[in-house]
């Protein structure tokens, strides 16, 4: 019977034992429109996995480490609407990802990863007018991948890529307008 009472102390300090966890995590999946949304998260093990369906929404991230431990911060964005404006940043040391995924029309956004390391964004867009605009800054290592689909409305894209060496693009737009369309990369 010594065994049973020992078992039982011991499950009992495993379950009220404290749990640490450096994770600071969102999940959300929102359908309407004219959302304002402003999600900031500071600390280690930043990650934002983000739907919105709807047209006229505005989306604001902001995700910083604030230590010199390397941690990722992460954020997963698809979008399906239209006139939407998003601003995503990321801040301070390495494992910065973005996955953007865009459905729609004359949709704007801007992506900042700031500051010393890795950098790495995937970026589709499917639609017309689309307006974007990237920078990456820091110690190197940059990547950045778009892929611009429409069926007639001019897009813009500005994107930059500056520090440290370790630079890479790849680029593919289709075009249907006669007016044409604009991409403007940056790298020094």
């Amino acid at each position: 019977m010594t065994t049973g009472w020992a078992a039982a102390v011991t499950m009992s300090l495993v379950l009220l034992s404290p749990i640490t966890s450096n994770a600071n995590e969102l999940y959300v999946n929102q359908v309407g429109d004219r959302l304002n949304l402003k999600v900031v998260q500071t600390g280690p093990g930043n990650r934002l996995d983000l739907g919105l369906t709807g047209d006229d929404n505005t989306v604001d991230t902001y995700q910083q480490v604030g230590t010199d431990t390397p941690e990722y911060q992460w954020i997963k964005l698809n979008v399906v609407g239209d006139n939407n404006n998003t601003t995503l940043v990321q801040q301070d040391y390495d494992n910065k990802y973005m996955n953007i995924d865009i459905l729609g029309n004359n949709n704007t956004i801007s992506a900042l990863q700031g500051q010393s390391g890795p950098h790495t964004v995937n970026l589709s867009l499917n639609g017309d007018g689309h307006s974007v605009t990237g920078i990456q800054s820091g110690s190197g290592n940059h990547l950045v991948d778009v892929t611009l689909t429409n069926a007639g409305g001019a897009y813009s894209i500005y994107s930059e890529q500056n520090s440290s060496t370790d630079q890479s693009y790849t680029f593919t737009g289709f075009c249907a307008t006669t007016a044409g369309c604009s991409a403007s990369v940056v790298q020094y």
